[in-house]
């Protein structure tokens, strides 16, 4: 146990320390054009194949990506019907993103916000 105890400790550092990223306004701003540019040219609601994902989203390396009338989900993690991740509202919808919701929604800035679903 204790030769393996370093090995899990430093898995658990890893694994715990990317789990809270934070973005910088750098990149929340790439997002936020990004992700408005995909709202606007994908009509469809549904899943956005990894191949049209521009390389703001990519770099996030998202579980998967997709639209809705409200706008752009960026899948980072998902558990059973668990999720969250970032989402770039549409333009023209009129969700307003609040933390007293099924999703939740926490504005990150320049048009960007954290969101949780507990299903």
């Amino acid at each position: 146990m204790n030769k393996i105890f370093p090995y899990v400790a430093f898995f658990l550092m890893l694994v715990l320390g990317a789990c809270d990223r934070r973005l910088a306004p750098r990149e929340l701003n790439a997002l936020a054009s990004e992700g408005a540019t995909l709202n606007d040219t994908v009509v469809a609601s549904g899943p956005i194949p990894a191949s049209r994902w521009p390389n703001a989203i990519r770099k996030l390396r998202p579980e998967r990506v997709y639209r809705t009338p409200d706008g752009l989900y960026i899948t980072m993690d998902s558990f059973f019907v668990e999720e969250r991740g970032l989402f770039v509202p549409d333009s023209a919808a009129r969700l307003l993103p609040g933390r007293e919701s099924d999703p939740s929604y926490e504005s990150l800035g320049e048009g960007v916000f954290a969101y949780t679903i507990k299903g």
